[in-house]
């Protein structure tokens, strides 16, 4: 004899081990709520066959506790895959950002103090000093600063007078730049 279930006895085996499935999900009543209308439409769509009556409840029973525990294999593939990054994603963009504004201010503090420097040149010094300082002051080859040597070829000048140039305005600047950037005027040249 083949016995099929219907609603009604698959009612009565849920409500009697509704407090084992309870258990055995971790009380997770969101799962156990989900696998017993997912096994209903099973049921309801398929039908669930066996050759006696307690075959057919054993049946249930490990068809339920299946469908609970797929249900929360799921729940933690999502979890795993759902993985907030936002707050993460949040921090790094705050510190990238903080490092553009640093590097920003950085470049900005450079450029007016480039801007005080040369004027303070200009206002000081001849313009041959000038020169020669500008062109030692900005030559960048492959990031590497010019030699005097090299700096003698570009400007025309004898080696020993674009040393004295570059060390005497480089003393000076050491002295004095920092104080006319802040409006304290004491030029002793």
């Amino acid at each position: 004899m083949i016995v099929s279930a219907d609603t009604k006895l698959y009612n009565m085996v849920f409500q009697k081990q509704y407090r084992n499935l309870m258990k055995f999900s971790k009380d997770d009543s969101d799962n156990v709520h989900d696998s017993y209308l997912k096994t209903l439409n099973r049921i309801t769509e398929k039908g669930f066959t066996a050759h006696t009556i307690n075959e057919l409840q054993d049946k249930l029973k490990i068809y339920i506790k299946t469908v609970i525990y797929n249900g929360w294999k799921t729940n933690q593939k999502l979890k795993k895959n759902t993985v907030d990054i936002g707050w993460e994603t949040e921090v790094q963009l705050q510190k990238y950002e903080n490092i553009c504004k640093d590097e920003r201010m950085y470049y900005d503090e450079l450029e007016f103090i480039t801007m005080k420097l040369f004027e303070y040149l200009k206002k000081y010094h001849s313009q041959e000093d000038n020169y020669v300082y500008r062109v030692y002051y900005l030559y960048d080859h492959n990031n590497r600063k010019i030699t005097y040597k090299q700096l003698s070829e570009i400007t025309g000048y004898s080696v020993s007078k674009v040393c004295g140039i570059v060390q005497k305005l480089k003393q000076d600047l050491k002295a004095n730049l920092i104080g006319y950037i802040n409006g304290i005027e004491s030029k002793s040249c």
